[in-house]
């Protein structure tokens, strides 16, 4: 299923005693795109408090009809977490901090035993980034990153106005850009592994894409559903390889080494 993050952001979380939070943001970290955490506030029973907790928590599907998460979490777990005073940037201690706590698997460990093979790769060149990084987190904020101006080539062409995330795996697939402007306002979906570049502290993102082309593009439509005749129709009209075509034939080539 594909959601607006923008739409997500604000869903209730419901914990196993019955207490609720509030979902604030989304961190993801920029190497895959893929959600690290949810920002969670906690409510009235812990006034002033913000925890990040792993997708893995979530209990299964979203309730669309009621825009609730349901977390494999109690009220006590969550209490007696380690606080994460400043959200951004989180350090990888408090990281590590978290994942001993819940015991979740660290997603930056390639030799995590519960991976699958395209999990232990992942995890690799992650931490194979990290490195180059000087072991710094590479978690970015979902809030953040909406507004930031798109520039197709030299050019700047758009504004991302929000996220389309698969809450099967919980990628943040696509940006939904606005390159009309205010009077004329069209929306396109441009997949976030076409990125060639981030400018952080300019707040701007590159795409190796034409002006025109992009102007050009299939345009998106919330109140239409994203389904896989069109996505195809994005990635032909942009020339580029989908995504589940390229997860499909890694997988065969694993299965055939």
């Amino acid at each position: 299923m594909y959601k607006s993050a923008k739409e997500l952001l604000g869903y209730t979380a419901l914990y196993k005693d019955g207490e609720s939070g509030k979902l604030r943001d989304i961190y993801f970290d920029d190497v895959f795109w893929r959600m690290r955490y949810l920002v969670i506030e906690t409510g009235k029973w812990l006034p002033g408090r913000k925890v990040l907790i792993n997708p893995v928590e979530i209990k299964e599907e979203p309730h669309w009809a009621t825009k609730t998460l349901s977390l494999n979490l109690d009220k006590k777990q969550i209490e007696d977490s380690p606080e994460i005073r400043d959200h951004m940037p989180v350090s990888r201690q408090k990281e590590i901090e978290l994942s001993r706590y819940y015991r979740w698997v660290p997603y930056w460990e390639p030799m995590a035993v519960s991976y699958d093979n395209h999990m232990l790769k992942e995890a690799a060149e992650i931490a194979s980034s990290e490195k180059e990084m000087h072991g710094d987190s590479r978690l970015r904020s979902c809030s953040e990153v909406i507004g930031y101006t798109l520039r197709a080539e030299q050019e700047d062409t758009g504004r991302v106005e929000d996220f389309i995330v698969d809450t099967n795996d919980w990628y943040l697939r696509y940006f939904v850009v606005n390159i009309g402007g205010l009077i004329k306002k069209k929306h396109v979906l441009i997949a976030t592994e076409w990125v060639t570049k981030i400018n952080w502290p300019g707040k701007m993102a590159t795409v190796s894409i034409p002006p025109d082309k992009l102007e050009a593009g299939p345009e998106f439509d919330y109140s239409a559903p994203i389904n896989r005749a069109y996505e195809l129709k994005i990635y032909d009209f942009y020339g580029r390889p989908a995504y589940w075509k390229k997860k499909d034939q890694a997988v065969q080539k694993e299965m055939h080494l």
